[in-house]
């Protein structure tokens, strides 16, 4: 089984003594655990696998060992939703300074009941009276930790995701996402963050038939940026950006509100930072619906971290990004993609 966990997504401001895994089988396959599973090329609800080198998976039929590398996860296979309702609480508890003793003051819970609801064990009385206190929506928190809802899937001809794994020290199972815009006529490729390597991303550029034009870096976070290096190298002179107020070597520097143009499509930057210093997020025009490439600045019913900046990171969500139109695509960098109509019907924060 694909083996997925949920996190504190937030550079290590809290650490989970014991993530807690979220099982998915697909077909009977099974992942060693001891060999790295691949990236995942999502288009709409069908999938693709990239890796550095031949994987060796087994099925328990033992049969159809050669089509894991072609067909695996092009049916249901799905990104999960890449925070917990615990990891919400915590990030709003951590942005707002508030410790398992003033949660506990504040709600009125004993100090053990707050510590169990922040570690996972959900109680909905509870809940509800810790989001009140955290100014977070009470019924989305439930509703996320019952798992009732998933967005829809968003199915863009010329727009794909590449899901790539990161694992870390508490978070073997964690994944990043970054995207390729393309133009399906001239075959001009745009990259939005550039994940933990550029294998999967060249691979996808040269089996599609791609000509990149440009990469846009959202935040220099590691985990955007571990590809750059090599995507510079096929992109054209001075076509990598990042922004100018979180600088990535190499790349040409982009300031907030700044506007381009790369083949069909317009582009324009919008400062959302919070959870980064200097994040920029890139609104795109030229695709049959507008499209955001929101970095960590908002998930799919969550949002990225913040120790500093976290009401900075609230307003810019709520100002410049869920206020554009309803159906807007939201391409985060990590779980799936997502619309502001979902967003503003089912994020906690919001």
């Amino acid at each position: 089984m694909l083996r997925f966990s949920s996190k504190l997504n937030m550079s290590g401001f809290f650490e989970m003594s014991s993530p807690k895994f979220k099982h998915m089988n697909y077909s009977g396959l099974t992942f060693f655990d001891n060999v790295p599973w691949p990236s995942i090329r999502f288009t709409g609800g069908a999938c693709a696998l990239f890796s550095e080198r031949p994987r060796q998976f087994v099925l328990k039929s033992h049969t159809y060992l050669l089509l894991c590398r072609l067909r695996l996860l092009q049916r249901s296979m799905r990104i999960p939703i890449e925070d917990g309702f615990e990891d919400v609480l915590l990030k709003a508890a951590v942005g707002q300074r508030l410790g398992h003793g003033a949660l506990s003051v504040r709600s009125g819970l004993s100090f053990k009941e707050v510590r169990a609801l922040l570690a996972g064990e959900f109680d909905v009385a509870h809940l509800r009276k810790v989001a009140q206190v955290l100014g977070l929506d009470a019924d989305k928190l439930i509703s996320l930790a019952q798992g009732d809802w998933y967005p829809s899937t968003v199915d863009l001809p010329g727009l794909e995701c590449i899901c790539m794994p990161f694992p870390e020290a508490s978070y073997p199972d964690a994944t990043v996402n970054c995207y390729v815009a393309f133009d399906q006529s001239s075959r001009d490729a745009i990259v939005f963050d550039a994940g933990t390597r550029a294998e999967p991303i060249l691979e996808l550029i040269q089996s599609r038939g791609l000509h990149l034009q440009a990469v846009l870096i959202t935040h220099a976070h590691r985990d955007h940026i571990g590809g750059v290096t090599a995507l510079s190298e096929l992109a054209p002179a001075g076509q990598v950006y990042a922004p100018a107020n979180e600088p990535v070597l190499g790349a040409s520097l982009l300031e907030p509100e700044a506007e381009l143009s790369v083949g069909k499509f317009q582009i324009k930057a919008v400062e959302t930072n919070g959870h980064s210093r200097g994040a920029l997020s890139y609104i795109v025009n030229g695709l049959e619906k507008q499209v955001a490439f929101v970095g960590d600045s908002i998930f799919c019913l969550s949002m990225g971290g913040s120790q500093q900046g976290y009401q900075l990171a609230l307003n810019n969500n709520r100002n410049k990004l869920l206020s554009l139109s309803t159906d807007t695509v939201l391409c985060p960098g990590h779980g799936p993609m997502t619309t502001v109509a979902q967003e503003l019907a089912h994020n906690p924060f919001f």
